[in-house]
């Protein structure tokens, strides 16, 4: 039997955190491939080795696949805001997904921003996923949208994931 697969954008985060849980509650763990994009980020050791303890956590048996960006970004210093980051995390992954010539149509980003006026990065809200959506021919599924943070913690955390576990540039007050 064909199984259909998912890959979640996994940064070890609480919104990726909860993109991952709810990936593989509807396809099931073997069917979910988590990606860790590297984009000249801050903190990158430290949001790596939470990503690869989640999964072990979660029990997922792959390797976290990694997604070099950091090309486009070489300029870049670490720690600036990336104009269009989803778009390129998605676009990026989504064509090695077709390169390895995997038929994966599902994607979860954990993006929060309900409507385009209140997204700062202008790539992380519900629009913006509708329009990538239909230009890509595939699903994003944003689960975090319109939930507030004290929800997506309280969920996480009754999945076994630990405050501890997560990477957050925010502090862990609900």
């Amino acid at each position: 039997m064909d199984h259909n697969k998912a890959i979640v954008l996994f940064s070890g985060g609480w919104e990726s955190t909860y993109c991952l849980i709810k990936a593989i509650k509807k396809f099931g763990v073997q069917h979910v491939i988590p990606v860790y994009a590297d984009y000249w980020q801050v903190d990158i050791l430290n949001e790596k080795a939470s990503a690869i303890l989640i999964c072990q956590q979660l029990k997922i048996d792959r390797a976290l696949s990694d997604l070099d960006l950091r090309g486009p970004w070489a300029d870049r210093r670490r720690g600036l805001v990336v104009p269009g980051r989803n778009t390129i995390l998605i676009t990026s992954t989504v064509q090695q997904a077709a390169y390895s010539d995997c038929n994966i149509n599902d994607y979860y980003i954990g993006v929060r921003a309900p409507f385009q006026w209140v997204d700062k990065y202008k790539d992380s809200n519900r629009t913006w996923a509708r329009v990538l959506s239909k230009a890509l021919g595939i699903k994003i599924h944003t689960p975090c949208l319109m939930l507030p943070k004290f929800y997506i913690k309280w969920w996480v955390r009754r999945h076994g994931i630990t405050d501890e576990m997560i990477y957050s540039t925010e502090d862990n007050n609900d």
